[in-house]
């Protein structure tokens, strides 16, 4: 019974690793990587992915708003596995994505007088971007499947 339990709450005996730069520079359009998963027990897989978020938030104060846009996914591997306890799986990728840029970004990528325009409506509306990747095993039984979260940074 306690094992179930631990099971549906995500209690699972797995771990999955994300290996990637944290780095890219400005114009990347894809990453590649390696997802790891490392067995403290038995257990069912039932698919591995790996997808990359966008979040923008911008304003100040009561005005300030965040929105996440997912800009890549990859099914690593959706067909179903058995990995043993003391067992480890190392799955490479490479996730094409696609960033969102605002107005204003677009406008400052454009450099000369319009960059600097584009500059300033970014330094007034207070806005800046987060980037992260995600690598989630679904288990097999668990209500929360295990992962790894990296944030990512562009030069």
């Amino acid at each position: 019974m306690f094992s179930k339990l631990k099971q549906f709450v995500g209690m699972v005996g797995i771990t999955v690793q994300l290996d990637i730069p944290s780095n890219l520079t400005g114009d990347s359009d894809t990453l590649t990587g390696v997802i790891r998963i490392i067995a403290k027990q038995d257990q069912h897989i039932t698919k591995v992915a790996v997808n990359m978020k966008q979040t923008h938030t911008e304003g100040t104060g009561e005005k300030r708003v965040s929105n996440d846009y997912s800009i890549g996914e990859n099914i690593i591997t959706n067909q179903p596995f058995d990995i043993k306890a003391g067992e480890s799986k190392e799955y490479p990728f490479t996730l094409a994505f696609t960033r969102r840029k605002t107005g204003e970004q677009r406008l400052a990528e454009s450099g000369g007088v319009l960059g600097a325009i584009g500059k300033l409506g970014q330094l007034a509306d207070d806005s800046h971007d987060e980037f992260w990747v995600n690598a989630i095993a679904d288990v097999k039984g668990a209500a929360l499947d295990p992962n790894d979260n990296k944030k990512i940074t562009f030069n």
